[in-house]
């Protein structure tokens, strides 16, 4: 009976372990992070990709998908983190696609990526828990493809020809009576602030005189890239505009608008 109860708990931890055969993902950044995985399923005799999953900074989450050998592989992506094993995702919405690497699947709310393949190995009784930590370092993100376009409105309806974001060579002196590098009469900034595709809860805020005179609300691109136009009035106080998601600052500029003598 002793040996019974002896085997009997060896096979319980055995189960154990292989009850826990799973793949968590660990967001180390400090931003949202929405990621897709994929695997092979071999009942199937094809890919399979399932996403959306959002990590919070910080958060580890299980996508559900669990390992089934002590040698085995998963693909994973998230805007950022590319790699070469081009399948497909749906845009923006939940979604679970088989087949995801033939072409023939491919439908007009589909779209092709490039994953990364993470190949795990597990020693003979290890626990087959693998954590996919994901890093800003490891991340190719970068802010450059969020642009933004700032011009002076003219009195008289007419676009000032040059960008007043991140340019040494005007001078923002007295605009509203045309000195400066105005030329003329100026009371107003029109604003274009490209947001790249595949974000979510983006914010532009602009600030003057420590008041907030503009805030676009909660923008999503999941779908497509989208240009923001609006228009703000600007006399003397430096203007202040910044790209927030989640709440964490990916972008600010200033503008030195100045009055005097």
């Amino acid at each position: 009976m002793k040996n019974y109860r002896f085997f009997l708990a060896i096979l319980l931890v055995l189960i154990s372990i292989v009850s826990k055969a799973q793949l968590l993902v660990k967001n180390s950044t400090d931003e949202v992070i929405s990621i897709s995985v994929g695997w092979y399923s071999e009942s199937k005799q094809y890919f399979v990709t399932k996403g959306w999953y959002n990590v919070n900074p910080g958060e580890t989450i299980n996508p559900g998908m669990t390992f089934t050998s002590n040698d085995d592989y998963f693909f994973y992506y998230a805007k950022g983190y590319e790699g070469t094993y081009k399948m497909l995702v749906a845009n923006g919405s939940a979604f679970q696609i088989n087949d995801a690497n033939n072409q023939s699947e491919k439908l007009p709310s589909y779209d092709w990526v490039l994953f990364k393949k993470k190949e795990v190995h597990f020693d003979f009784l290890q626990e087959k828990k693998y954590t996919l930590n994901l890093t800003s370092g490891d991340s190719k993100k970068s802010n450059e493809n969020f642009k933004i376009q700032a011009n002076l409105i003219f009195d008289d309806g007419t676009l000032s020809d040059f960008n007043l974001i991140d340019n040494s060579n005007i001078a923002l002196w007295n605009t509203i009576i045309g000195e400066g590098s105005a030329g003329k009469p100026s009371n107003k900034t029109k604003f274009s602030v490209t947001i790249p595709q595949k974000n979510s809860n983006i914010e532009i805020i602009v600030v003057a005189a420590g008041k907030t005179i503009y805030n676009s609300g909660k923008i999503d691109t999941s779908l497509k890239e989208i240009v923001k136009k609006f228009e703000v009035k600007t006399g003397c106080d430096e203007l202040t505009i910044s790209i927030k998601q989640n709440g964490k600052e990916l972008m600010k500029k200033q503008i030195s608008f100045q009055c005097g003598e």
